[in-house]
């Protein structure tokens, strides 16, 4: 008999958490990155693992040793590059390893920054470039959601309505900020229609306070939790899902999630897609994966 319910698991967990760990503060050498991230995407909870990120100037680099150490049925790579100040030259970089790599590695998305120094103008020309890297690809201008949110968004309105290809956002949350700000955006990504990712930051299963920055790092769970709950939930409840920070408050199984042995979610199927939430990014993704893959176990 086939199962009508769909797997909430893989709907909301897969690829989910982009491998960063290249642009942390600790130092790790590409080789090494690429060891351990192939060591985390054969692993139990290998399914959450996405993208591997890195700056577009060292994907000839990535090249080199990809085509190295690339076993015989490996699963293709997905990639997330970085572009810096100089987008055309990245760009050009980018197409050229997705020339020679795809399918074993391709490139999925490309960040491109927003130098608020710069005029506007400088921001769409590099979304611009992103979309020169092949046909499929997936620009995204990374800004941080403490400085003018709304004028990211006015890009990425203008970009989409100069270019019709799809443009979208990395959220970054470095800055101290009102996580009231960081809802906001995520619900306003999803009323336009605007695919999203949550930038790299240092980041498990679920949120915890930064004792060296007096920061939140918010949890893989909790944002998930609070795309299910949407805008039309009461804005006092998802905050406090936002901040929760015990595992043991939330259960992950076939059927969906559950806070505080509440279901959370729309009337559809719980489980239902996190669109357009693509991805959030994690310096350290071997602990995101594993503390994840714990609560969907418990769950």
């Amino acid at each position: 008999m086939a199962l009508l319910i769909p797997d909430s698991r893989g709907a909301l967990f897969s690829g989910l958490v982009d491998d960063a760990r290249l642009l942390g503060d600790q130092r790790v050498s590409l080789e090494d990155a690429v060891e351990q991230h192939r060591s985390l995407r054969t692993g139990d909870n290998g399914w959450i693992v996405g993208r591997f990120m890195l700056p577009a100037t060292m994907l000839e680099d990535l090249a080199g040793i990809l085509i190295r150490t690339m076993t015989a049925g490996e699963t293709p790579w997905r990639i997330a590059a970085i572009f810096g100040d100089d987008p055309a030259r990245d760009a050009s970089i980018a197409a050229s390893f997705h020339a020679a790599m795809d399918p074993a590695a391709s490139i999925d998305s490309v960040h491109v920054p927003w130098n608020r120094r710069r005029p506007i103008e400088f921001a769409t020309d590099s979304l611009v470039a992103g979309h020169g890297v092949h046909p499929d690809v997936l620009p995204l201008l990374s800004t941080d959601i403490a400085y003018h949110p709304e004028a990211a968004l006015e890009i990425v309105d203008r970009t989409r309505a100069d270019t019709l290809r799809p443009v979208g956002l990395s959220l970054e949350s470095t800055a101290r900020h009102d996580p009231a700000l960081l809802l906001e955006m995520m619900d306003r990504c999803a009323r336009a229609g605007v695919p999203f990712t949550i930038g790299p930051d240092s980041r498990a299963a679920v949120t915890r306070s930064d004792p060296s920055d007096s920061g939140l790092k918010y949890g893989v769970v909790n944002l998930i939790g609070t795309m299910l709950m949407g805008s039309t939930a009461h804005p006092d409840d998802r905050m406090d899902l936002l901040l929760d920070d015990d595992p043991g408050s939330f259960e992950i199984g076939f059927a969906g999630m559950r806070w505080r042995s509440t279901s959370i979610g729309s009337n559809a199927p719980l489980g239902g897609r996190r669109d357009p939430l693509l991805s959030i990014g994690s310096v350290n993704p071997d602990t995101a994966v594993r503390t994840i893959g714990e609560i969907i176990t418990a769950g």
